[in-house]
């Protein structure tokens, strides 16, 4: 659920040594500083992201990163180990699949064969950083490193609804063979275009 794999922050050694530019002592929100807290759902896909300091603790963040979403499992890490978080999806009917810390007295159970499947959130990770001005980290500020991650975000939302709808046409069209192949091709490209445009509007 987050990710605290840190970049060093590169900069240009021309730039470092110019007489003309003095480096700021302000601290920088990007490189070592920089720590990506995200919520999945049950496919990978990516429904909120969080960008805090790397001292910030992964499970301060934990409820919320799922306040207001819909949760009947929650899989993540020892990290989100806490208290306050069990007892938070006991209070919304869910059930938390979290492996205990290892300095609990009492260790509490978890579906050991669901939480195979948190690596649905490393394979967003793995996704998100395709893009490179998120794997490099070079944004300057918070609100510009968010926009990078909002709009990576939106890049596979828009392949996702893509794929799908493209699988239902195929469908459809395999069982209708009243056009040609050119002719079904043509409104296959048209009728995609327009349902991911009706659905980003619904959504």
């Amino acid at each position: 659920m987050a990710d605290d794999r840190c970049f060093p922050l590169q900069s240009s050694p021309s730039c470092l040594r110019s007489k003309g530019r003095k480096r700021s002592n302000r601290e920088d929100k990007r490189g070592f500083n920089t720590k990506i807290h995200i919520t999945v759902d049950a496919h990978g896909m990516p429904l909120r992201t969080l960008v805090t300091e790397t001292a910030r603790a992964d499970c301060k963040m934990a409820i919320v990163l799922i306040e207001g979403i819909p949760v009947e499992h929650l899989m993540a890490d020892r990290a989100y180990d806490t208290n306050a978080l069990v007892e938070y999806l006991h209070q919304h009917e869910a059930q938390a699949v979290i492996p205990p810390k290892r300095n609990r007295k009492k260790k509490r159970e978890y579906d050991k064969a669901f939480y195979e499947y948190r690596h649905l959130v490393e394979n967003t990770f793995l996704k998100l950083k395709q893009f490179r001005g998120i794997a490099t980290r070079y944004a300057k500020s918070v609100s510009c490193f968010v926009g990078a991650i909002h709009l990576a975000s939106i890049v596979l939302w828009l392949r996702c609804l893509f794929n799908l709808c493209r699988h239902a046409l195929n469908v459809v069209v395999s069982s209708k063979n009243r056009y040609n192949s050119y002719s079904d091709n043509k409104i296959q490209n048209c009728t995609i275009c327009s349902c991911i445009i009706v659905l980003f509007v619904v959504q």
